[in-house]
């Protein structure tokens, strides 16, 4: 089943070659596909679709493009598709569909099991990242959105034939974790873990952040705060060298992490294909760290790691 764009392009594609053949001309390769293609109208007022081919044409053919554009309209049928085609500027042409005709494309496309969407012709594989949450944390409208518009394109690849892998790289590494790690040994409430596990975990993350953190309008860590940080710091730490107690609890809110999120995307029928973590690639971590550190572009700070960038990044 044809487009009603690709219906268009095969009766512009005729009439061009009709053209060409009178003017004695074959060789238009210099003139970028692209040009000759019957696109949407920019503007409505214009028309539904459009051709503006006949300015690149008239280059290399030299000859007037409005005239070219009158040749090429001449040769049109287009009579059980749009109203008789109208030139505009210096050679634009502009479709304006029937009524009659959409009418019977709604029915046709209403008859088809794809609605009159082909498929791909050269499929390809897509990564999809989403809905991409955080361990330990129950989900905010941000996780929400992305989850739904990463689903709902998913769902569009798929359907036009593209083999879809949709990725859950989920947050799960990291200080917000060596937060949640120092809280769970001081503050947990085993009951209330037990009975909303996401709720526990954000509630133990919130008071140990609290705790890190001054108001925003300060400037400085006061000494309790950089020293309550250091400790979440060192969780972390203990829990990336592979420290038993620390894996094991990571291992224990990781899971029931996961089986909370489970029963949300079953419910709102998400599929997830892989779920790699942020944990995923803690041991392909060092040989990077230490390649950027050879070339000068890392350097240590504060105890970590970091890239410096002395002027904020330039987007062009």
């Amino acid at each position: 089943m044809q487009t009603i764009q690709q219906q268009l392009q095969n009766i512009v594609d005729q009439a061009l070659q009709s053209t060409l053949n009178e003017l004695g001309q074959t060789d238009i390769s210099s003139v970028s596909r692209d040009a000759l293609q019957v696109v949407p109208c920019a503007n409505a007022q214009f028309g539904d679709y459009q051709w503006n081919g006949a300015l690149p044409l008239a280059k290399v053919l030299k000859s007037n493009p409005r005239a070219l554009a009158q040749s090429i309209v001449t040769k049109l049928e287009v009579s059980d598709v749009s109203a008789p085609p109208e030139i505009a500027g210096p050679g634009f042409i502009n479709f304006r569909l029937q009524r009659e005709y959409l009418q019977n494309k709604t029915l046709e496309a209403l008859g088809d099991a794809r609605c009159g969407i082909p498929t791909a012709a050269q499929p390809r594989t897509v990564i999809v990242d989403y809905p991409s949450p955080n361990v330990a944390k129950p989900l905010h409208v941000a996780h929400i959105r992305t989850m739904f518009i990463g689903d709902a394109i998913a769902r569009l690849l798929r359907f036009v034939g593209h083999n879809v892998i949709g990725d859950d790289h989920i947050g799960d590494w990291g200080t917000p974790i060596g937060m949640v790690i120092w809280g769970w040994k001081r503050m947990a409430d085993q009951d209330a873990f037990e009975q909303a596990p996401l709720n526990e975990m954000g509630r133990i993350y919130k008071l140990v952040k609290g705790m890190t953190t001054e108001k925003a309008e300060d400037e400085k860590l006061t000494p309790q705060a950089r020293e309550m940080l250091t400790a979440v710091r060192a969780e972390t730490a203990k829990l990336q060298s592979g420290d038993a107690e620390n894996l094991a609890i990571w291992n224990l809110l990781r899971d029931r992490s996961q089986a909370e999120l489970d029963a949300m995307y079953a419910r709102l029928g998400i599929r997830i294909d892989e779920r790699l973590g942020e944990s995923f690639y803690n041991d392909r971590l060092q040989p990077v760290v230490k390649d950027l550190l050879d070339r000068g572009l890392a350097q240590e700070s504060e105890g970590a790691i970091i890239i410096p960038f002395e002027e904020p990044a330039q987007l062009t």
